[in-house]
Protein backbone atom coordinates (compact mmCIF):
# COMPACT_ATOMS: atom_id res chain seq x y z
CA UNK A 1 0.00 0.00 0.00
CA UNK A 2 1.15 3.52 -0.65
CA UNK A 3 3.44 4.85 2.03
CA UNK A 4 4.37 1.46 3.46
CA UNK A 5 7.45 -0.64 2.83
CA UNK A 6 7.49 -4.29 1.83
CA UNK A 7 9.34 -6.87 -0.17
CA UNK A 8 8.75 -8.95 -3.27
CA UNK A 9 9.69 -12.61 -3.49
CA UNK A 10 10.02 -14.05 -7.00
CA UNK A 11 11.15 -17.62 -6.30
CA UNK A 12 10.93 -20.26 -3.59
CA UNK A 13 8.27 -20.99 -0.98
CA UNK A 14 6.13 -18.33 0.69
CA UNK A 15 3.21 -17.95 3.09
CA UNK A 16 0.85 -15.57 1.28
CA UNK A 17 -2.53 -14.17 2.31
CA UNK A 18 -5.11 -16.46 0.67
CA UNK A 19 -8.65 -15.22 -0.04
CA UNK A 20 -9.74 -18.88 0.26
CA UNK A 21 -7.64 -21.73 1.68
CA UNK A 22 -6.31 -23.94 -1.13
CA UNK A 23 -5.98 -27.71 -1.30
CA UNK A 24 -2.52 -29.22 -1.76
CA UNK A 25 -1.61 -29.07 -5.45
CA UNK A 26 -4.05 -26.30 -6.39
CA UNK A 27 -2.92 -23.71 -8.93
CA UNK A 28 -2.74 -20.30 -7.21
CA UNK A 29 -3.70 -17.04 -8.94
CA UNK A 30 -3.49 -13.34 -8.16
CA UNK A 31 -6.69 -12.32 -6.45
CA UNK A 32 -8.92 -9.43 -7.42
CA UNK A 33 -8.44 -8.36 -3.77
CA UNK A 34 -5.24 -6.31 -3.53
CA UNK A 35 -2.36 -8.11 -1.81
CA UNK A 36 -3.98 -11.56 -1.83
CA UNK A 37 -3.86 -14.77 -3.86
CA UNK A 38 -6.54 -17.38 -4.47
CA UNK A 39 -7.02 -20.94 -5.76
CA UNK A 40 -10.01 -19.67 -7.79
CA UNK A 41 -9.13 -18.26 -11.22
CA UNK A 42 -10.85 -15.01 -12.19
CA UNK A 43 -13.47 -15.69 -14.87
CA UNK A 44 -15.13 -12.36 -15.59
CA UNK A 45 -15.05 -10.32 -18.77
CA UNK A 46 -12.03 -8.01 -19.15
CA UNK A 47 -10.10 -9.68 -16.29
CA UNK A 48 -6.65 -11.23 -16.26
CA UNK A 49 -5.90 -14.76 -15.08
CA UNK A 50 -2.43 -14.57 -13.53
CA UNK A 51 -1.06 -17.91 -12.23
CA UNK A 52 1.58 -17.32 -9.56
CA UNK A 53 2.21 -20.69 -7.90
CA UNK A 54 1.18 -24.10 -6.63
CA UNK A 55 -0.18 -24.82 -3.11
CA UNK A 56 2.22 -26.99 -1.12
CA UNK A 57 -0.02 -26.94 1.97
CA UNK A 58 -3.17 -25.03 2.94
CA UNK A 59 -0.95 -22.12 4.04
CA UNK A 60 2.14 -22.19 1.78
CA UNK A 61 2.84 -22.07 -1.94
CA UNK A 62 5.71 -22.63 -4.34
CA UNK A 63 6.16 -19.51 -6.45
CA UNK A 64 5.82 -20.27 -10.19
CA UNK A 65 4.90 -17.02 -11.90
CA UNK A 66 3.44 -17.39 -15.41
CA UNK A 67 2.33 -14.87 -18.01
CA UNK A 68 -1.17 -13.51 -17.38
CA UNK A 69 -4.01 -14.42 -19.76
CA UNK A 70 -6.57 -11.75 -20.73
CA UNK A 71 -10.25 -12.75 -20.73
CA UNK A 72 -11.95 -10.58 -23.37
Amino acid sequence: YEGTSGSVKTAGVCTPVFTTAPSVGDQIYLSLTAGEVTPTAPSGTAEYVAPVGIALTTTTMLIQVQLPIYLP
